[in-house]
C-alpha cells in the first residue's frame, strides 16, 4: 500500500507530493516546490528523552527511555527483557548505550544518577502534554 502511492506520486508527478520515510530514526519529508518543481527535503530529528538540568546534554532514544523506566520500577534486565517483548541482549545493549551518554561505569550507577535527575517529572510532563493533543 505505501509503495503503491510512492510509485503512484512519482509516476504521475503530482505538484505538493509528500512522502515520509521513517527508517532512519528521524522524518523526512519530501515536497516539490511549486515554481520549478524541485524537491525539497526538510529532516526532524525525534525529540529523544531528557534527563533534565543536571545533564543537559544527555538524552535517551524511546527504548532506551522505556527500559529505564523498568529500572527504575525494580525490573531485572530479564524481567525488562520480557516486558518490552526484547531480547535480554538487546536490553543490555541500551544500558551500554545508556551509561555511555551518561559516563558511568555500572547499571546501579546508571539507575542512581537517573533517579536523582528530572527525567521522571519531565516523563510524566511529556504523557499530559501527549494526552493534551489528542483531546
Amino acid at each position: 500500500m505505501y509503495w503503491e502511492t510512492v510509485l503512484n506520486e512519482v509516476i504521475n508527478r503530482k505538484i505538493n507530493s509528500e512522502f515520509r520515510f521513517t527508517n532512519f530514526g528521524c522524518m523526512a519529508t519530501v515536497n516539490r516546490n511549486k515554481k520549478d518543481g524541485k524537491k525539497l527535503l526538510n529532516r526532524r530529528k525525534p525529540e529523544g528523552f531528557k534527563l533534565g538540568n543536571k545533564h543537559p546534554d544527555v538524552k535517551f532514544s524511546r527504548r532506551e527511555a522505556e527500559c529505564m523506566v523498568k529500572f527504575l520500577q525494580g525490573m531485572t534486565m530479564r524481567d525488562t527483557a520480557e516486558a518490552l517483548e526484547l531480547s535480554p541482549r538487546t536490553v543490555e545493549f541500551y544500558v551500554k548505550n545508556m551509561r555511555q551518554k551518561v559516563g558511568c561505569r555500572t547499571k546501579s550507577e546508571l539507575i542512581n544518577i537517573v533517579a536523582n535527575s528530572d527525567f521522571v517529572l519531565l516523563l510524566e510532563k511529556r504523557a499530559r502534554a501527549e494526552l493534551q493533543e489528542e483531546e
